[in-house]
């Protein structure tokens, strides 16, 4: 969505930190016209997708960026059946640490809360953990200066967060790193963002990022 020859340069938090899981819901099956012999999991997930919502609605910082989605409910049968179990899978994700940590508490609470009051089993599966992509603020300026040299101050835009996750922030929990974005966007394409069919990445966008990055690595020697 950026013209290439352009970065995008940010101190602090940069990319968000996401948990990915799953919940099984676990009640008890039989033919829907004796429902006094049933524990239905659906009518439990369904409660449960609901309530979650409040942790962000309630129990979450306005100020601090976070969401928290559903995005499959799988369970059922044609007609008269009530089944024994429901599958969900979710996602939560944050520009804080602090706030992903007290969102998956809660989601455990109230998922456990709501199984209880419907007389229903659970099972929470962790699928995939990544952390926050933050961008130090002691190494902001010496890239920021380093970048400037190369593309000059007008190609420099110092503000950009996004919700998406980077796998990078693994390395970076590891030694001292930073995280650029650069404009991959060309005159005459459309520019659209990552993983829309219509992305596109113009050639031209490399020689400048390679340039800016080589040249960080220099400067940050001395």
């Amino acid at each position: 969505e950026i013209d290439y020859g352009k970065v995008v340069l940010k101190k602090g938090p940069l990319m968000s930190t996401k948990v990915n899981f799953k919940i099984e819901i676990i009640g008890k099956g039989q033919h829907g016209s004796m429902p006094h012999l049933n524990i239905d999991p659906i009518v439990c997930a369904s409660n449960i997708v609901m309530a979650l919502q409040t942790i962000i609605s309630r129990n979450t910082n306005p100020f601090d960026s976070t969401v928290l989605s559903v995005n499959s409910i799988n369970g059922g049968s044609e007609n008269n059946l009530v089944v024994d179990r429901t599958h969900l899978s979710a996602t939560i994700r944050s520009l804080s640490e602090k706030s992903l940590e007290k969102s998956i508490k809660r989601m455990e609470e109230i998922v456990k809360n709501v199984a209880d009051a419907y007389e229903c089993k659970y099972e929470i599966k962790y699928t995939e953990k990544i952390p926050l992509v933050y961008n130090p603020e002691e190494m902001y300026e010496k890239v920021l200066k380093s970048a400037e040299k190369i593309l000059g101050e007008e190609n420099i835009i110092k503000e950009g967060q996004t919700m998406a996750s980077e796998d990078f922030a693994f390395y970076m929990e590891k030694v001292p790193g930073f995280f650029y974005w650069f404009g991959s966007g060309e005159e005459n394409h459309k520019k659209e963002a990552l993983h829309s069919k219509n992305f596109y990445c113009s050639d031209k966008a490399i020689k400048p990022a390679v340039e800016v990055m080589a040249n960080a690595v220099l400067d940050l020697q001395k």
